[in-house]
């Protein structure tokens, strides 16, 4: 039944597998993490991403997220189970430009507050985008671009070439930010989608160096295209939805 689940229901199987992992850790109160946000905690699982999470830190800047997050995310091997571990470090509401050395900043207080030392970091994996590379060689440190990014760039030339793929991609771009620079459109979606049993997802937006992100934003916009459909008649809004509805 397991391997059922993990193969033919790959999706369900991890969501479940991650509420067990949050269901299995210990109950920590409000009053707990107010008394010790600004340090290392003391915990156990704390005290192990503290002393392991130097070796390899991905910084991304979320490029889709209203709130211009920035985040430090650390990423590493169990030993024991041979199974990848991943662990948010910290978020931090980021209004200034994104440029190296606001960057840089952002990056250099993260490390402090917890307390990892330059000499402890042996890599940090970022895009391919310059702001991100300067922002890591200005702070004293290696960095090595994600493989998958710079694969996605190395395929994105020759699937992106037929004028046909280049026309769906905009318009499907165009439905999506339409809805992520407004949380009233959103919200009038989700309403939609509540009235029809449809899944609430929200819709995704392609990036460039981000594996994949394409098709699932085609994906998304094709799961959600009767909500979008109603959404658009209702409000008057020129998504051009019948194109996508019409499969042309």
């Amino acid at each position: 039944m397991v391997k059922h689940l993990r193969l033919k229901h790959s999706k369900e199987f991890e969501l479940a597998e991650e509420k067990k992992k949050v269901q299995s850790l210990p109950f920590i109160s409000e009053a707990s993490v107010a008394s010790t946000s600004n340090t290392v905690q003391s915990d156990h699982r704390s005290i192990r991403i503290h002393k392991i999470i130097g070796k390899l830190i991905t910084l991304d800047i979320q490029p889709f997220s209203i709130l211009e997050d920035k985040g430090i995310t650390g990423h590493w091997i169990d030993q024991t189970k041979f199974f990848q571990e991943t662990a948010v470090l910290r978020v931090i509401h980021f209004p200034e430009k994104h440029t190296g050395v606001h960057i840089k900043k952002y990056l250099q207080k993260g490390l402090e507050t917890f307390e990892i030392p330059l000499s402890n970091i042996h890599l940090i994996v970022t895009d391919n985008a310059s702001n991100m590379k300067a922002a890591v060689k200005n702070s004293g440190m290696s960095s090595i671009p994600c493989f998958i990014h710079t694969f996605q760039l190395c395929i994105h030339d020759s699937i992106f070439s037929q004028e046909t793929i280049n026309e769906i991609l905009t318009l499907c771009r165009g439905i999506t930010t339409h809805f992520n620079h407004s949380p009233i459109a959103c919200a009038k979606l989700k309403l939609i989608q509540q009235q029809l049993s449809t899944v609430p997802h929200k819709m995704k937006q392609d990036v460039p160096t981000r594996w994949n992100s394409s098709f699932e934003m085609l994906q998304r916009t094709f799961e959600q295209k009767v909500p979008l459909a109603i959404y658009a008649a209702k409000y008057m809004i020129k998504l051009n939805l019948l194109l996508i509805i019409n499969g042309e």
